[in-house]
């Protein structure tokens, strides 16, 4: 157990080696330029002290055993537990900062339809990060289950008098089928598809919203994915005792600290459910995601003495 010291690269030499090794590989792109610059750019700006500084810790040499999965062909999910709205910030920074076998990675988000707005937009297009649109139990509850009509639609409903332009409501998990199909291509293609396993913001880690482990594992495989591993990161803020409204929000200038557990294939992950349950009783994946969370999340997120 420790921390992966990572030796300083100037910002401006980091940039120009991305950009020069896809030069001589032959395969970059104007698309390329903008993600990598894009996602240097992100990097600079967010894990500045003053903004989202963070702090990463790695369990015996987690982020190396992770980079040689993605070497191996492994599609990654990521699950992170999600106390404050700057957590998906934080998950998408700090990957990116890993370098080789990150920085240029195929990502896909997903994102409660109430979070949406032109911030969060404008990330994913500079990154090139795609953001998975889904209405939570969350967005339900404060009303923000609502399709409003684009200036696209109002403006083509000018030339087409019988398209329907009104707000349309929408139920709860509209939108988690395209997720987990976006993501089951994302894990077939070695990518890497993020999971608030949750489902929302939480005061405490509880019990998994759902399945969406489970879910996007078979998915995948019938999308022709044979590889796929399972990687739990612990988002907290650093010496917080307790979560509540208040450290729901950005936390700006606070120090948050990004705790990687070991990556683990989809069969470890099955294995050692059976191993912890008693006999005659099923453990779904994310069910034994969520003991992983246990032994790592301190007492003050969990509210159980591991």
């Amino acid at each position: 157990m420790g921390k992966e010291a990572r030796p300083h690269v100037p910002f401006t030499t980091e940039l120009g080696i991305q950009v020069a090794d896809r030069i001589t590989r032959n395969i970059l792109t104007v698309t390329d330029i903008k993600t990598t610059v894009g996602r240097q750019l992100l990097l600079k700006g967010l894990n500045s002290r003053l903004i989202f500084p963070t702090e990463v810790i790695s369990h015996n040499d987690a982020i190396e055993e992770a980079r040689a999965l993605r070497h191996d062909g492994y599609g990654i999910i990521v699950n992170y537990n999600h106390y404050s709205y700057r957590d998906p910030i934080d998950v998408m920074s700090t990957l990116l900062s890993l370098g080789e076998g990150f920085s240029d990675a195929q990502y896909l988000s997903p994102l409660a339809m109430h979070q949406t707005g032109p911030h969060l937009s404008l990330m994913s297009s500079i990154t090139d990060i795609p953001l998975s649109v889904i209405v939570t139990e969350d967005t339900v509850t404060k009303g923000k289950n609502i399709i409003k009509p684009t200036y696209l639609d109002k403006t083509k409903a000018i030339f087409d008098r019988s398209r329907d332009i009104q707000p349309r409501v929408v139920a709860e998990s509209h939108g988690l089928r395209e997720y987990i199909d976006q993501g089951a291509q994302v894990l077939a293609d070695g990518g890497i598809v993020f999971v608030a396993p949750q489902g929302g913001r939480r005061n405490q880690l509880g019990e998994p919203a759902g399945r969406a482990n489970d879910f996007l594992i078979t998915s995948a495989k019938r999308k022709g994915a044979e590889k796929i591993a399972i990687w739990i990161m612990g988002m907290t803020l650093d010496g917080q005792k307790i979560y509540d409204s208040r450290t729901a929000k950005y936390n700006v200038g606070k120090k948050a600290k990004v705790e990687f557990g070991i990556p683990v294939t989809i069969d470890e992950m099955r294995n050692l459910a059976k191993e912890n349950t008693p006999e005659g009783e099923k453990v779904s994946i994310d069910q034994q995601i969520f003991r992983e969370f246990r032994q790592l999340l301190p007492e003050s997120y969990t509210g159980i003495n591991t």
